[in-house]
């Protein structure tokens, strides 16, 4: 089902089929312009426009329907008023099938300055080229491309092309049909035409479709013309999620069919199955095949779809006629291809000789519930099914898919509408939406966290795939290494979860029988638990929670339009999660059941917590082809209430912050399995950096700065990179390693653009008192790429580092000068004052207003807490710090102050707790508060 047109440079869509044999050729050729053409007198166009710099001068088209024949005629006048439109208009093409018309040249002009240069008279010629655009997309179409390379373009200069294409189709049997899209605004031109002319005596029927569009019907001698002004006006944005009847299209149509009846009639004759499977050949052996299987025919026919869809792979052919006319079953079956044409005559004649009741229906992939609205014409659809008919119901079977079995075939196809093909003629027949029978995707995830919440849990998953992404895989791994297969089954095992997981183990199973490829995968998984009041939380909420349905649209035209839902779709999910502490004080908040049809969509959840083990089933599978206007209220207030809150597992209110968790587990060899899992990741990929660098994360993730130091150097062994030396840096820092000095300035050596690694080799440098130092390197960081705020920035803290706080505080201030709202600027100077103990009033007002300007301020939170310290104001430092924690419960530095505080305040114990948890995940932490004299006395 494809469409024919000439492009210069301006696209059309162009549909023109007839009746009788064509004169076409493999070559253009080259004849005057038609006598029937009412040619546009240029000198006119020209004069009227003459300060105009639009790149489209003119464009006029003219079609004639006539004898069964379409003649598609193009002028069109292009400005090169830029190098890029020079590049575009210099090679002029076109394109047409010769099977079924011509290419016709009538002119190809160079006007410059007011001389008109013939470029044909010189003798220049187009070449040919045969081009297959679609090959990648599996089309052979058989289209010939003309193309003329103009020599000695210049800018200013304009070129017209006159041109036609013919096209007439002996499948129509002399109907003629025409679509074409109209130019419409911003498109500008200084003249812009187009016409439709037919014989009076022919019944056309015909469309203008477009907001505004001008158009006129006149007679012309016994012709009727058309005249249509383009461009015409802009034409209005379509409603979101709005069913294709509401499109806002601008397009003309034409078609001698005087209804879908007429249509199918024509149509039919194509697919008559009498004759087609000669006895004893390798097809007729296979139906008998199918017979032998069984008596049942829903059995028959599956096997029947299996075998087109399966055994016969697609390739769009429209060589030889093949435009509309299907090749026949046993070619199809000896060359194993087959389009959508071919694909639906095989299995009506696989049907018809099983006896079962069928007949070939013609659909169209994009407009859907539109069809009604266009005229009846084979150019309406561009795909061909089956409808078949057995013990009362209907089956539409599409030969073109893959994968579908007896559980399948009764399953909706997604076009909405139909058209059956009958000698005797059929109407147009709506598809009624019934749910899938089997999920495109069913996906089942377990979780053991029982080691912790903040840790990487060990996860298997298993995905199990229906359809097109079937097939995809299957080629995939015929096609590429043994390792890129791993690495995209790696991949796709990461969608579900998550791009911070690691995947030690992956396969995937393709099961014919069933039609599905199930994926199985093992791994750890990052655990993203958010926290508030008091609480940390995770979210299991997958297809409800997060479905997005029903937008609301701005234009009050849109309102009464209806919202089209997605299909085909239905998905499974099954969760499940080993809890921490054998689950105690586990739960769920949000509704735990669901079964309705929500916003167009059946959606349903069951869950369960029992044995320290949470569970979570969900489906969401497309009920309606679309809501109507008025239930849209309705059905957003009722998805609102499944959606608020979302479904979520609580912790305990007393669980344990991160940093008390790392340390119980550690005591109760509670990582080893988390670590078995690591170390099979390495194995299996030991040549790559990443395994290596997540370990590392996991070790100080869980504060073993040596061991995670030991992994980064093992990751560096692979691959080397400026960021993982920073990191190793931080870590030799942490536990006061000599070596963070010689890693952080590797770091720099391998990008002298590096903020991070600036930073760390500097800082490094000041704390160690090799102050001098540390601003020779900042020195000579200047001109490397670095944002000289940034080395002003390390600067303040290298003389911070030194004692000079005043000097340091001064560079704040001037960088503040210039971003007074950067929140980041304003925290850092308050913790210098509160450091330093200078200026501590100011340094509240700036916190206080980096608090405001935050969206996680438990860091600002610390540092006005420090200030507040150095004031001697406990009282305000532990409210701040006590809010700190509720955010960042194992946040070192405001531990470690609470603790300070507590120890002003008298109370040992507690400061005993918190300055211990402060030291077990920053060993050094005491020494660097030290270093400005903040200690417990």
């Amino acid at each position: 089902m494809k469409r024919f047109f000439w492009q210069p440079v301006v696209a059309a869509t162009v549909a023109i089929v007839a009746s009788s044999s064509a004169i076409a050729g493999e070559q253009p050729l080259y004849q005057p312009v038609p006598e029937w053409v009412d040619e546009v007198d240029i000198s006119d166009v020209l004069a009227k426009g003459a300060s105009s710099s639009d790149a489209l001068v003119s464009v006029d088209q003219n079609v004639k329907l006539e004898g069964g024949q379409g003649w598609i005629y193009r002028d069109l006048v292009l400005r090169a008023s830029s190098s890029e439109v020079l590049s575009q208009i210099g090679r002029l093409q076109g394109a047409w099938h010769p099977d079924l018309g011509d290419f016709i040249v009538h002119e190809v002009h160079i006007i410059r300055d007011g001389e008109v240069i013939d470029v044909l008279a010189s003798g220049n010629k187009f070449e040919i080229l045969r081009r297959e655009a679609g090959l990648e997309q599996l089309q052979v179409d058989g289209i010939l491309t003309a193309f003329m390379q103009l020599e000695g373009l210049r800018i200013g200069d304009l070129v017209r092309m006159k041109a036609s294409t013919t096209i007439l189709d002996p499948a129509l049997e002399g109907h003629v049909q025409f679509t074409d899209a109209l130019l419409a605004e911003p498109v500008r031109a200084q003249f812009g035409r187009f016409q439709l002319i037919w014989p009076k005596s022919d019944d056309i029927q015909w469309r203008v479709t477009g907001k505004d569009a001008e158009h006129a019907l006149e007679r012309r001698d016994d012709y009727q013309v058309l005249n249509i002004n383009v461009p015409i006006p802009k034409q209005p944005e379509n409603a979101p999620d709005a069913p294709a009847r509401y499109a806002n299209l601008s397009m003309v149509e034409a078609t001698s069919f005087k209804d879908w009846k007429s249509v199918s009639q024509t149509a039919a004759k194509l697919y008559q199955t009498a004759d087609l499977i000669t006895e004893g050949s390798e097809l007729d052996r296979e139906v008998q095949r199918i017979a032998a299987s069984s008596d049942d025919p829903l059995q028959r026919t599956a096997a029947a779809l299996r075998l087109v869809q399966d055994k016969v792979r697609y390739l769009f052919n429209g060589l030889n006629g093949g435009n509309y006319t299907p090749q026949s079953p046993e070619e199809t079956w000896n060359l194993r291809y087959g389009d959508c044409k071919a694909k639906t005559l095989l299995l009506l004649t696989l049907l018809d000789r099983l006896g079962i009741d069928a007949r070939a229906a013609l659909v169209h992939s994009t407009l859907a519930d539109a069809i009604p609205d266009r005229l009846p014409s084979f150019g309406t659809f561009d795909h061909i099914i089956v409808k078949a008919s057995i013990d009362g119901r209907t089956y539409w079977l599409d030969g073109t898919k893959t994968g579908d079995r007896l559980a399948d075939i009764g399953d909706t196809p997604p076009f909405r509408y139909a058209l059956p093909l009958d000698l005797a003629g059929a109407e147009l027949e709506s598809i009624p939406l019934l749910p899938m029978s089997r999920p495109i995707e069913n996906i089942s995830i377990a979780i053991d966290a029982s080691a912790g919440i903040n840790f990487p849990a060990p996860y298997d998953i298993s995905i199990v795939l229906r359809g097109p992404a079937v097939d995809q895989l299957s080629t995939i791994k015929n096609t590429v290494s043994v390792e890129q297969y791993e690495e995209l089954l790696q991949s796709f095992i990461m969608r579900y979860t998550g791009d911070q997981a690691s995947v030690t183990r992956s396969e995937a199973v393709l099961d014919g029988e069933a039609g599905t490829a199930s994926i199985t995968g093992s791994g750890l998984a990052t655990m993203s638990w958010s926290f508030a009041d008091n609480r940390r939380r995770y979210s299991v909420d997958n297809y409800i929670g997060n479905t997005k349905l029903l937008r609301n649209r701005t234009k009050t035209e849109w309102k009464e339009i209806p919202y089209a839902m997605s299909y085909p779709g239905y998905y499974v999910r099954n969760f499940e999660m080993i809890l921490p502490a054998a689950g105690k004080g586990f739960e769920f908040q949000g509704l735990a059941e669901v079964s309705d049809v929500i916003a167009g969509y059946e959606q349903a959840r069951k869950t369960s917590l029992d044995d320290g083990k949470v569970t979570v089933s969900e489906y969401w599978r497309t009920a309606r082809w679309e809501v109507p206007a008025d239930e849209v209220k309705a059905e957003r207030a009722k998805l609102l209430k499944f959606q608020s809150p979302k479904l979520r597992i609580l912790t305990p209110e007393d669980y344990p912050p991160a940093w008390l968790e790392t340390r119980q587990a550690a005591e109760s060899n509670g990582f080893a399995e988390i670590i078995a899992a690591y170390e099979a990741d390495i194995a299996l990929h030991p040549d790559k950096s990443r395994p290596y660098e997540n370990f590392a994360g996991f070790y100080q993730g869980t504060y073993q700065y040596r061991k995670a130091a030991e992994q980064l150097l093992l990751a560096l062994e692979q691959e080397e990179n400026a960021k993982t030396y920073v990191q190793l840096a931080s870590l030799y820092a942490t536990v006061e390693d000599k070596r963070a000095l010689e890693s952080a300035k590797r770091a720099l050596e391998l990008d002298p653009s590096s903020v991070r690694a600036l930073a760390a080799v500097t800082e490094i440098l000041a704390m160690d008192g090799q102050i001098d130092e540390a601003l020779e390197v900042l020195d000579a960081a200047r001109g490397n790429g670095i944002e000289p705020d940034d080395i002003t920035h390390a600067e303040s803290e290298v003389l911070m580092q030194d004692g000079q706080y005043e000097e340091a505080i001064a560079i704040m201030d001037e960088l503040i000068s210039s971003k007074p709202n950067d929140h980041k600027l304003l925290n850092n100077r308050c913790w210098n004052k509160g450091r330093a103990k200078l200026y501590l009033e100011s340094a509240l007002k700036d916190c206080t207003k980096a608090i405001q300007l935050s969206r996680s301020p438990s860091a600002i939170l610390d540092s006005r807490a420090l200030v507040h310290f150095q004031l001697g104001q406990y009282d305000e430092a532990l409210l701040d710090l006590d809010t700190a924690l509720d955010i960042s419960p194992s946040l070192p530095a405001a531990l470690y102050l609470r603790g300070l505080v507590h120890a002003r305040m008298g109370n040992d114990q507690k400061s005993e707790a918190d300055i211990s948890a402060a030291e077990f995940i920053v060993p050094t932490i005491a020494k660097e508060y030290a270093k400005f004299g903040i200690m417990i006395r």
